[in-house]
């Protein structure tokens, strides 16, 4: 027996017997008696805990040291140079023992073992998920042979470096290919991850994508070669999901920083999303390098974008955001909101592309670019456009419909209307129908600004209403042009405006509201 269970049966027993008096149990039960009976509940219970031990060391590997109150994995070769590879300090110094409670979800269990083969076959038995092909019963597995129990991976485990110069092309490619069939999720650390190349992902018809970093401030993926940086192609309602990642040009890139191709005909049943993201050219605020486009989403529907920041270079490059359809002839992109985003320096902040529809755009700020918004012309099937609670301060006009947009509705705005021949907001395409402008602001406290709102053209099936709006220091307030049709303009308020409403148009009422 161990001398430590032999102490505490013979204490417990002296407890029990003092017990026993107090409660005036009968004399029979001595102290030998009493010993005798608590020895063998704690030898049995002894017992049971080195089993448990012994158990669990057979599946996860030998009890090691504690970091941080939290249990490590040790055994022979956990502080291999295979393991500290893939678990450096953050000083780059060669790691401690990984922490199994953190990493297991994210790193080949390979490197947890120590690279020991024999563990992968009881930690499989362990950690199996339905739907796994390979013989170790886990997810994924790499040239290394190394495999992954959850699914996502991180770029370091194939190579991957962000230390501002490695390429990490290569790491990419491995990681991607590593998913063969499956979906794929890949995630980058704290730190530059440097790519000479376009970074390409290309899964099966029934994958979706994940890519996700620790932040849009502290995960920067840079190509300084004048190449497209990420490419994401995904089949028919499988979704594309991008975090906590800042995109990076160190040159005047005429390419898309990251192009998100989708099959997806005319709606799908999952989510993409798009948060805490930026879009920029290397250095500081007005760098000399910029993307020719920022985001691009072709095709696919059912989209977010949240948290994101578009910079541009002056407002002489760059579109921020575009959205549109990989077919627009047969099919469209449906569905895109965009809120808490900043487009700042961008030729045009967000451009509604062909076959796209039901795209609302809220808390948004378009700062420093020439349009905030465009709709141009080409863009055939454009149909619903909400905008609101944004603000608007460009230099060109701010938002600009010339595509045969259907369904438009621009609310609780505020636009510092640039100076003549500009434009709040402009409307000039004769299919264009359906607006309500309300409870906006058009001002230019600095010098006489251009026009609030002019309408050049629009359709004949038109249901336009222009009010609740306020507009100072301006030009004309409403402009109503002869190609205008069925505006109702009533109810806003005009002050230091030169032309408060000129009306030139069709079936136009000025200052009387429809019944």
């Amino acid at each position: 027996m161990s001398p430590i269970v032999d102490v505490f049966a013979r204490v417990g027993a002296m407890i029990m017997i003092s017990g026993c008096a107090q409660r005036q149990r009968p004399s029979s039960h001595s102290l030998e008696q009493e010993y005798i009976v608590l020895r063998r509940f704690l030898t049995a219970l002894a017992f049971i805990c080195h089993a448990s031990v012994a158990l669990a060391q057979s599946v996860v590997g030998p009890a090691s040291p504690v970091i941080g109150g939290i249990a490590t994995v040790g055994g022979a070769g956990a502080n291999s140079a295979a393991a500290n590879t893939v678990f450096a300090a953050p000083d780059g110094s060669p790691g401690a023992a990984t922490m199994r409670a953190l990493v297991a979800a994210d790193y080949p269990l390979a490197a947890l073992k120590a690279n020991n083969p024999a563990d992968l076959a009881s930690a499989a038995t362990v950690r199996t998920i339905p739907g796994f092909t390979n013989t170790a019963g886990d997810d994924v597995m790499n040239a290394n042979g190394q495999h992954f129990a959850s699914g996502c991976v991180a770029i370091e485990a194939f190579g991957g470096v962000g230390n501002g110069s490695t390429d990490t092309l290569a790491a990419w490619n491995a990681a991607v290919s590593s998913f063969r069939t499956k979906d794929i999720c890949i995630k980058f650390g704290v730190g530059t991850y440097v790519f000479s190349d376009t970074a390409s992902a290309t899964p099966s018809g029934t994958a979706h994508i994940r890519i996700f970093g620790m932040g849009k401030s502290v995960t920067h993926l840079l190509w300084n070669a004048n190449v497209a940086g990420m490419i994401l192609t995904t089949g028919n309602e499988m979704t594309v999901e991008v975090d906590g990642l800042d995109f990076e040009t160190g040159s005047f890139n005429t390419n898309t920083a990251l192009a998100v191709n989708s099959s997806d005909c005319s709606g799908s049943k999952y989510a993409s999303h798009f948060n805490d993201l930026s879009f920029r050219g290397q250095g500081n605020y007005l760098p000399s390098s910029y993307w020719t486009n920022d985001l691009l989403i072709n095709g696919l529907s059912d989209v977010s974008a949240t948290d994101v920041d578009f910079f541009g270079n002056r407002g002489n490059h760059t579109t921020g955001l575009t959205y549109q359809s990989s077919n627009p002839k047969t099919c469209v992109a449906i569905v895109l909101n965009v809120t808490h985003a900043n487009f700042i320096n961008d030729k045009i902040g967000f451009l509604y592309g062909k076959g796209a529809q039901g795209v609302t755009i809220s808390q948004a700020n378009f700062t420093n670019g020439l349009t905030g918004i465009n709709v141009p012309v080409g863009s055939i099937g454009a149909a619903q456009l909400a905008v609101s609670d944004s603000q608007f301060n460009t230099t060109n006009n701010q938002i600009l419909i010339k595509g045969d947009l259907v369904g438009c509705q621009i609310m609780n705005n505020v636009f510092t209307v640039p100076a003549s021949p500009w434009n709040g907001i402009y409307i000039n395409n004769a299919s264009a129908n359906w607006f309500t402008i309300f409870g906006n602001i058009f001002e230019n406290t600095k010098t006489t600004g251009g026009d609030g709102i002019q309408v050049n053209a629009n359709g004949a099936s038109n249901v336009g209403a222009i009010a609740g709006n306020g507009f100072y220091n301006l030009g004309f307030g409403v402009g109503l042009q002869a190609g205008s049709r069925h505006w109702t303009v009533a109810s806003n308020s005009y002050n230091h405006v030169k032309t408060n409403v000129s009306n030139s148009g069709v079936s136009n009422l000025v200052g009387v509201a429809t019944p």
